[in-house]
Formats: structure tokens, C-alpha cells, sequence
């Protein structure tokens, strides 16, 4: 299984479009750019680097957690709303936390970066599980401000995502080693405290295994086709591709529902 890294890492290159739907219709339509946006990046706001896994461990769609945002607002320019191009895949609360805010200051102090032009790791920091602006970048400090990339909401989701992984990793590189120990030594001693205590250690293991799974780089409920209706479209993309870390269940096989 192909799980996230415990902590995001900030892209060095901008993310690149490799999708290209047919252009959509009428007011609505860029919403069946929904699948494509999806896999394009990553299932991941590229904002704040939460991913789908870190709202909702069964899969987000129909929740509105996560949403189709028009990097130039519709509201100011009606003409950019099927354009592929304009729309990103992001998470409610950066969504909401922008508005309708222009992508350029008003007051002329930065602009609004874009994940696919702006490599995030020039312009920001992970410093622990917060992700603050470069102070030397304007469109960063401004960047950060609009979207509220800050939330204490999204720095929970990265502080839970690293602990729980970092956690249920602990455990499964060494309790399968201590329970083979355990049942050794149960079996040669006949002590059924042992065997209490294996079993025990045995449910921890399916539980790590079984909470691993909320962050499997590709949710539960990803779309098999999308609007490019080309085979090799719904694939992760190479930044996050790079990142993800293959894990071993505890037993030889999956042990989660």
C-alpha cells in the first residue's frame, strides 16, 4: 500500500497540467472537470497541502469538503469560467477563506501565487506543522493571508497526518518482530498471560495497519475515468508520486476492512 509522507513536501517545480478535458459549457459546466481536477493534483489542496485523506478517512466525495475554485474569480471575469486552466482543485476552507478576493493586492502589496507557475518551496516553509510565507516574497505574505494557510483547522490535519503515521510506522516495523517473540516464548512457557499479551499487541498491528489506510495516496473513492477519457489520465502525478512511502501489512496481507 502507498501511503502519504508524514509531513507534505513543498513542490519544487510548478505542478504541471496534464489533463485536457473537453472545454465545458453553460454556467455550470466546468463542474465536470471535477475527476480530472482530482487526479491532476493529487487529491491535495495545493494551497494548504491537506490532502482528502486528512478530511475524511472513507472518501470526500459528497461531504463539500473539498471544491472547484476559479483562480480568476468568476464574479470578475465571467469569460474564465469552463476554462481548464483557470479552475484548481482546493479544500472548503481555503475556498471560503478567499472569497471572491482579487488575485492582485488592492493595494498593490502581492499577488496571489499559483501552484502551477509558483514552485510552493520557493515562497514557503514548513515549519513544523504550520506553513508560513518566505517574508521576502509579497505574493507569499499575501498568498497566505487570503487563503488563511494558518487555520488552526489545517495545521491539526498535518499534525494529526504526521503523529498517526509516524505512530502506527513505530509500531509495525517492530511488533510483528516482538510478537513472534511473544508467542515463541508463550509456547515454551505455557504462560497465558503471553498469550494475552500477544493478542493484544496482534490488535494494535491491525489497528496501525487499518489507520494507515485513511492515508492511502489514492482515496478509496477515486474516479476510475475522467473527463479526458484517455487510460493513462487517471494517474497520480511525479511530485506526489515521489513523496508516497510503501508499507508492508503486519500479516503478509491487508487486515483492514
Amino acid at each position: 500500500m502507498n501511503i502519504l509522507p508524514p509531513s507534505p513536501a513543498l513542490w519544487r517545480e510548478p505542478i504541471p497540467r496534464r489533463h485536457t478535458p473537453q472545454p465545458a459549457r453553460g454556467r455550470y459546466g466546468y463542474r465536470t472537470y471535477r475527476p480530472c481536477l482530482r487526479w491532476e493534483f493529487g487529491f491535495t489542496c495545493p494551497f494548504c497541502l491537506c490532502h482528502e485523506g486528512d478530511f475524511f478517512p472513507l472518501g470526500v466525495e459528497g461531504l463539500g469538503v473539498t471544491q472547484i475554485e476559479h483562480f480568476v474569480p468568476v464574479s470578475h471575469d465571467s469569460t474564465v469560467v469552463n476554462v481548464y486552466e483557470n479552475c484548481f482543485y482546493i479544500c472548503r476552507y481555503c475556498n471560503q477563506a478567499r472569497g471572491r478576493t482579487p488575485v492582485a493586492s488592492p493595494a498593490g502589496a502581492g499577488r496571489l501565487l499559483n501552484p502551477c507557475n509558483d514552485p510552493w518551496v520557493e515562497h514557503f516553509i514548513l515549519s513544523g506543522d504550520v506553513l508560513v510565507a518566505r517574508q521576502e516574497s509579497p505574493a507569499a505574505v499575501y498568498t497566505e493571508a487570503v487563503y488563511d494557510l494558518s487555520d488552526p483547522r489545517k495545521v491539526a490535519m498535518r499534525r494529526f497526518r504526521r503523529e498517526t503515521i509516524e505512530e502506527c510506522q513505530a509500531l509495525l516495523n517492530r511488533g510483528p518482530s516482538l510478537l513472534a517473540g511473544l508467542l515463541e516464548k508463550a509456547a515454551q512457557t505455557h504462560q497465558p498471560e503471553l498469550v494475552d499479551e500477544a493478542r493484544f499487541l496482534e490488535d494494535a498491528l491491525r489497528r496501525a495497519w487499518r489507520d494507515l489506510e485513511r492515508f492511502q495516496a489514492v482515496p478509496v473513492d477515486a474516479p476510475p475515468t475522467c473527463a479526458c477519457e484517455t487510460p493513462d489520465s487517471c494517474t497520480l502525478p511525479v511530485w506526489l508520486v515521489e513523496q508516497t512511502l510503501a508499507v508492508e501489512p503486519p500479516f503478509g496481507h491487508s487486515t483492514g476492512a
